[in-house]
């Protein structure tokens, strides 16, 4: 156990090294959360996402939740409160999310390693409009399907890491189309993603698979889906063309339905963050 412990300190550590500045906004985005959970108001400096080299970048935008009757300015989203925006909100062209990390148990006779021993995952939860907003391309295969995340618990589909695919597949390309046994249901393997695959909301983390979001709640065990208080997920937007910053801060259709919507903005002439109240 201890020597699993220095293992994962380790690779942390040459994480951070190797990727400063992703480091850092994950220290931000942490505290963050600390902050909402106590009641304290953090905000993000935007300055630090324009270290994330996404296409689009100076249109993506972070979209915070909130809970002015507990005094909380900054929260996680629920997919029912996305999907809200997802069908009222003009000012953006997609919204993705993700909800990491998680955990899940590779057999041990699903790689090729031959070892046979069980291995634990590190795993993020993430839509296709995600996916996409990464501009990530996958090595071999591909991102998920919009079809693969639409019914709850309908379509297991699994990505694997650039690391994991050699580490314990060999690379081999036959990978695609395979199923492998992840803790204890069977995922078919659609994608590898590159090695420099920069993951969202947590640059630095080492995520081990990719699963579509729909099966958050067979992984974790309770409603994350349908729940309203199920506040656990990190939202991604991109304005659409035309649409200028103030106009998506001033997005109208998203204050109907919300007390306070919070976005951060990637922007290089400031690092402060605008916020709409209602």
């Amino acid at each position: 156990m201890i020597r699993e412990c220095l293992q994962e300190v380790r690779q942390s550590v040459r994480s951070a090294v190797r990727r400063p500045a992703f480091s850092l906004l994950v220290v931000v985005i942490v505290a963050v959360g600390i902050g909402s959970s106590t009641g304290i108001l953090s905000v993000v400096d935007s300055v630090l996402l324009q270290a994330i080299p996404y296409p689009d970048a100076d249109r993506l935008v972070l979209i915070w939740d909130a809970n002015l009757e507990r005094d909380t300015e900054q929260m996680n989203v629920s997919l029912p409160k996305v999907r809200d925006w997802q069908a009222s909100a003009d000012s953006f062209d997609k919204i993705g999310v993700s909800w990491s990390p998680a955990s899940m148990i590779l057999s041990g006779d699903s790689g090729n390693s031959g070892n046979g021993e069980p291995l634990r995952l590190t795993a993020s939860m993430v839509s296709p409009d995600l996916l996409e907003l990464t501009g990530v391309e996958p090595v071999v295969g591909r991102i998920f399907r919009p079809d693969e995340d639409s019914v709850p618990g309908g379509h297991r589909v699994v990505i694997l890491s650039h690391q994991l695919w050699r580490r314990e597949f060999a690379g081999d390309t036959a990978v695609i189309g395979r199923q492998i046994t992840l803790s204890d249901a069977l995922y078919t393997v659609v994608g590898v993603l590159p090695d420099d695959f920069v993951d969202f909301p947590f640059p630095a983390q080492e995520t081990d698979v990719w699963v579509p979001v729909m099966m958050a709640s067979e992984i974790i065990g309770v409603d994350v889906l349908e729940a309203r208080t199920a506040r656990v997920y990190v939202a991604l937007a991109r304005l659409r063309e035309g649409v200028t910053r103030e106009q998506g801060w001033h997005c109208a259709s998203i204050r109907r339905r919300s007390r306070m919507v919070r976005v951060v903005w990637r922007r290089s002439d400031t690092s402060s963050s605008m916020r709409s109240k209602h």
